[in-house]
């Protein structure tokens, strides 16, 4: 049963590949071993998971694999069960210790194919709970980055508690990994926005995501949005919160030219007079993106304190 071609492929391999499920559950009740691979390192399961091979199944079929095992064309067992929608065993993978940082041959990580896929929000939570990169993660991808992190954590050492600085350094890689840049830009947040997946762009934001990362235009500058669709989106974000750059969800929607989701994040209480790491506030970024005399005005009165706050702050009024 487990005899191998010139290719190395055998029977179970041949049978997977060609989405003969029946036959390679035949095959592995009889004592065929899923596990083997070709001579060029495919292992069968990695190359196809045939419609009529149920999860519970190929669970068993893989109780003793390598779930991190990456083929020739980049595919991992993980990936390939986020592209055929499989989600219990997803789910199965990433207890097992799956690691969805690993990127394929077009730069996807899990989370951005389990978004472009539309898989489940419970998925996403699952995936972006199990991506707790190490520094060693960043090290792999830039050979510039090991002096980088142990000075880093020499310097943390040597100011902070000793046990702040795992803690530290898992929330700067947590956000590193949401904020994970295809060749061509792409993170998961535009993956989401483009996908008009509002559900999960309220997630990633919440655990971090970026909306001031620049593709080429930022995610929500894309014309096929409605304001409506970008409200829903970002109806649970808070409106101050700053990015990377300095910069918030209202420079953000101005430099989209947004007004309308301007003017609604201004009635939420965002702060037109901060600045980003150029200085700018929204409104100097307003001005220049031509956004409508009236968001302009909304933003000024916006900024301009009210008597009441200086009441608040000395106790007097203006005669």
């Amino acid at each position: 049963l487990n005899l191998r071609n010139n290719e190395g492929q055998t029977a179970f391999w041949i049978a997977v590949d060609y989405n003969r499920g029946n036959i390679a559950n035949f095959l592995f009740l009889n004592g065929a071993d899923p596990n083997i691979s070709d001579h060029y390192g495919d292992s069968p399961l990695h190359t196809n998971l045939p419609t009529d091979m149920t999860d519970e199944m190929i669970i068993l079929m893989i109780e003793n694999i390598d779930v991190n095992h990456v083929n020739r064309d980049g595919s991992t067992l993980l990936r390939n069960a986020i592209i055929y929608k499989r989600e219990v065993l997803v789910k199965y993978l990433l207890k097992r210790g799956a690691d969805p940082i690993i990127p394929d041959r077009f730069d996807y990580t899990a989370l951005h194919l389990a978004i472009l896929h539309r898989l489940s929000e419970q998925i996403i939570i699952d995936i972006i709970e199990a991506a707790t990169p190490k520094p060693i993660h960043l090290v792999l991808q830039n050979p510039m980055t090991t002096r980088f992190y142990a000075c880093l954590l020499k310097q943390l050492l040597e100011i902070l508690p000793r046990d702040l600085v795992p803690k530290i350094m898992a929330l700067s890689c947590d956000h590193i990994f949401i904020n994970s840049r295809r060749n061509n830009g792409q993170t998961a947040l535009s993956v989401a926005v483009h996908s008009n997946r509002g559900d999960i762009v309220q997630i990633l934001l919440k655990n971090g995501a970026d909306p001031t990362i620049v593709i080429g235009n930022r995610p929500f500058f894309d014309s096929s949005l409605s304001d409506a669709m970008i409200l829903s989106m970002i109806q649970n974000t808070a409106v101050n919160h700053q990015y990377n750059d300095g910069s918030t969800l209202l420079h953000c929607t101005v430099m989209c030219r947004r007004d309308v989701v301007v003017k609604n994040l201004l009635d939420r209480g965002a702060d037109p007079t901060i600045a980003d790491n150029n200085g700018n506030t929204a409104l100097h970024l307003a001005v220049t993106e031509f956004l409508s005399d009236q968001t302009i005005i909304k933003m000024i009165k916006a900024a301009r304190p009210n008597t009441v706050d200086f009441v608040d702050h000395n106790g007097m009024t203006n005669p």
